[in-house]
């Protein structure tokens, strides 16, 4: 599968590169976005930062909301990319009094098939802003004790993880839903 990773300057970004590793894989930055970018490519993954938030600063993030909005190619944010597909449909983010930092308990509110049969699993994640609720045309697909999870449109190939799938830790379920997501964008 042929993938375009924008890394918005994630601290994770050799464990994304190595859940990668069997695909056909170009990295860019945020800033080397362009019009046509998506052109090409079968998926567009926006990663994770611990840069500045899309809720605070949106305009260090417009290049990414255009894509989200004009482009046809799937796309499946992590983390801050998940944070700036939510905000781009008008949903709020909020900060969180604390970081969140390890495995969290998910539990599944939508079926999907990224998801097999399961309706709770563990990931990883490390984030401070939360999305308590989302707006149309995005679906909520899985929560946590703090807020969405995992979310999609409901008429364009767009993804979202709160959680990390690239971070490795016992018990984290992030990577089969991740390779099942990418299985199900293959057909």
């Amino acid at each position: 599968m042929k993938i375009l990773l924008i890394d918005n300057g994630t601290i994770h970004l050799d464990e994304l590169k190595k859940l990668l590793e069997k695909e056909n894989l170009t990295t860019i930055t945020k800033e080397g976005i362009t019009e046509e970018i998506a052109s090409g490519y079968e998926l567009v993954i926006l990663s994770g930062s611990s840069d500045i938030s899309v809720a605070t600063n949106p305009e260090a993030y417009a290049k990414e909301i255009n894509l989200i909005k004009e482009s046809s190619t799937p796309i499946l944010g992590i983390c801050m990319g998940f944070e700036v597909i939510a905000y781009t449909y008008g949903a709020k983010l909020k900060e969180m009094p604390y970081k969140e930092d390890g495995l969290v308990d998910i539990i599944v509110t939508k079926d999907n098939p990224i998801f097999g049969n399961k309706k709770r699993f563990l990931v990883s994640e490390r984030h401070r802003w939360i999305v308590d609720k989302i707006t149309e045309p995005l679906e909520e697909l899985a929560i946590s004790k703090d807020g969405v999870e995992a979310i999609k449109h409901k008429y364009k190939p767009i993804y979202g993880f709160q959680f990390h799938p690239e971070i490795h830790e016992d018990k984290n379920t992030g990577i089969e839903i991740f390779n099942n997501l990418l299985s199900l964008l293959k057909t």
